[in-house]
């Protein structure tokens, strides 16, 4: 049996991010892109009218930034898998609140985005391709990563604890 082929969403305001984005993901199999947006609010939009799979998400964009837009999209009778791609570090915390799959700093290196559209690809099968059942594996493979990620990152507000020597 084939893989499935992931509809992607590329949400990002700046031409630039979302050239290197479908450059990036002409590089890899089993995914479709779908549909581009420039804000957040036409991600919503595109997101009711095409179903993605996964929609790759922008932080500070115009009309409704990332963050708001990841709370609707998560609100979905069958939500997205949402994988952050931003240039800013500060938000890993609230993308780590919303399960979002992985959060990935610009510039975007191809084998991050690899490894995240894999972990997607990975609870797709697990479920037999039933996109619309995967958000409670999605949340469990997302809580791994994020949490590494932000133990002791200084955006995250929080550093591991040394133990004294006794």
């Amino acid at each position: 049996m084939s893989d499935p082929i992931l509809k992607i969403l590329i949400a990002d305001d700046e031409a630039p991010a979302r050239n290197r984005l479908r450059e990036l993901l002409a590089d890899m199999s089993a995914i479709n892109i779908i549909a581009e947006a420039k804000n957040g609010l036409d991600a919503l939009h595109l997101a009711n009218d095409y179903r993605p799979d996964i929609v790759l998400l922008d932080i500070r964009m115009p009309r409704m930034d990332g963050i708001e837009a990841a709370q609707h999209l998560q609100k979905m009778d069958s939500p997205p898998a949402i994988i952050f791609t931003t240039a800013f570090d500060s938000y890993a915390m609230q993308a780590f609140d919303m399960q979002a799959v992985d959060y990935l700093l610009k510039p975007i290196r191809l084998e991050r985005l690899q490894a995240a559209g894999a972990a997607v690809l990975d609870d797709v099968r697990a479920v037999g391709g039933e996109r619309g059942v995967v958000r409670a594996a999605r949340a469990r493979r997302a809580a791994r990563p994020l949490r590494r990620w932000c133990l002791g990152h200084r955006s995250c507000g929080s550093r591991p604890e040394r133990r004294r020597p006794q």
